[in-house]
């Protein structure tokens, strides 16, 4: 389940730039080839302004003159972050939307990962835009790794060697597939760890705290979750050493971003799940919530 073609779309940020440099280690660690993508605004016939004049549109000099400056400046951006022997191939391509151009290229282009930073939008913007790499997730059937940086103005390169991964599953049919993946990303004789949040009380309390229950039933909640993850992990895992962690009740996302903080994994692996299309369109998931909060990265697992 390694990827062979890495593709990373950039914008010329620097989180885009310390993700370039994250995906290129992991390309270098694991032999796969990598693609660096720009989107560009294409060139359209017409603009019309605010006063309601229109405007001259670029003729076709003007705009391959335009196309030939972004794609030297995908190749400067590109130099700096992985300096002049990289063997990165190199994409300009033309789209309005950006998250479906880049879908489409991948699946165009062959490639089996998508690497991308995420800038973390919060607040009333985000509830109307959303993120460039939340809508990749929602339109891209490949896997992604996304990297979320804790200073987002000089962010780091984050991504280190996956000697303990934290594989998170809502034990659905789909949570096979992600311990899969999971046990093949991480180091051997590494420690696979694989957990379950489980979504327990049924309703929570004033300012969202969660309503406890008796002992008893959370305890025997716990059992069966054990029981159900050790059934998911038959036949999965070589050298690694595999833990299933039993956790308290909570709201998935919440307990998904407790673990990670308390265990400090090197890689985070998640599923989503849900049917193409446009209902994949619909914001909330727990991935999504996870990804916009989480610091560090999380490779995301979609569903079939």
């Amino acid at each position: 389940m390694k990827a062979s073609r890495i593709l990373v779309p950039v914008d010329f940020s620097p989180a885009s730039g310390a993700a370039l440099k994250d995906a290129a280690a992991w390309a270098k660690r694991t032999g796969a080839a990598l693609r660096v993508l720009h989107v560009h605004l294409p060139s359209i016939p017409a603009v019309v302004a605010a006063s309601g004049m229109v405007l001259p549109a670029l003729d076709p000099v003007q705009a391959r003159r335009l196309l030939e400056a972004v794609e030297r400046e995908l190749a400067a951006f590109v130099e700096s972050a992985l300096g002049k022997g990289h063997r990165a191939a190199l994409s300009v391509e033309e789209g309005i939307f950006v998250p479906e151009t880049v879908a489409e290229s991948a699946e165009k282009q062959g490639d089996d990962l998508l690497c991308f930073s995420a800038h973390g939008r919060r607040g009333f913007r985000h509830l109307l835009m959303g993120s460039t790499a939340e809508a990749i997730l929602r339109l891209s059937p490949l896997p992604s790794l996304v990297l979320r940086y804790a200073d987002q103005r000089a962010p780091a390169p984050s991504l280190r060697k996956p000697d303990t991964v934290l594989a998170c599953v809502d034990l659905s049919d789909h949570s096979r597939t992600v311990l899969a993946h999971a046990a093949s990303l991480v180091e051997p004789e590494g420690t696979l760890v694989a957990a379950h949040v489980i979504e327990g009380p049924a309703s929570f309390g004033l300012y969202g705290a969660a309503l406890d229950l008796p002992a008893e039933n959370r305890e025997a909640a716990r059992e069966w979750v054990q029981v159900a993850l050790a059934k998911l992990l038959e036949g999965i895992g070589g050298q690694q050493k595999i833990e299933t962690l039993r956790v308290t009740f909570d709201r998935p996302a919440r307990g998904i971003l407790a673990l990670k903080e308390e265990l400090k994994p090197d890689l985070t692996v998640l599923g989503t799940r849900g049917p193409q299309g446009g209902q994949r369109l619909l914001l909330g998931s727990v991935a999504e919530r996870v990804i916009r909060q989480a610091v560090g990265p999380v490779f995301v697992v979609p569903a079939a």
